[in-house]
């Protein structure tokens, strides 16, 4: 089946809360298209950057969640490279704490 045929598989954010990065590739690929969209935490994110990657390049949507808390212009600057990455948003924890939509490529 197609993620077409399922409006919720882009509505529903699955947390890839695993352990490392073969566990969460595993996860992805038992849900196969039921799930779109992903959130990747810091310890995920940082254990393996293939993983973003190969995510995006299937064409799921990616929720980057690492909780950056720093000068402003520094986590501007840091979320702006992931929009190259495939990431559809991040939410830093910075003085605001509003996550960033980034835009399409």
């Amino acid at each position: 089946m197609s993620a077409g045929k399922h409006p919720g598989a882009t509505r529903l954010i699955c947390a890839l809360d695993v352990p490392d990065a073969g566990s969460a590739r595993r996860l992805v690929d038992r849900l196969g298209s039921a799930v779109r969209f992903y959130k990747l935490g810091p310890e995920l994110f940082m254990a393996s950057t293939e993983l973003l990657d190969r995510m995006a390049g299937k064409g799921n949507r990616i929720f980057v969640d690492l909780k950056f808390f720093d000068v402003p212009a520094t986590v501007a600057a840091a979320v702006r490279r992931l929009r190259n990455r495939g990431v559809t948003f991040a939410r830093p924890c910075t003085a605001t704490n509003r996550s960033w939509r980034l835009p399409p490529k």
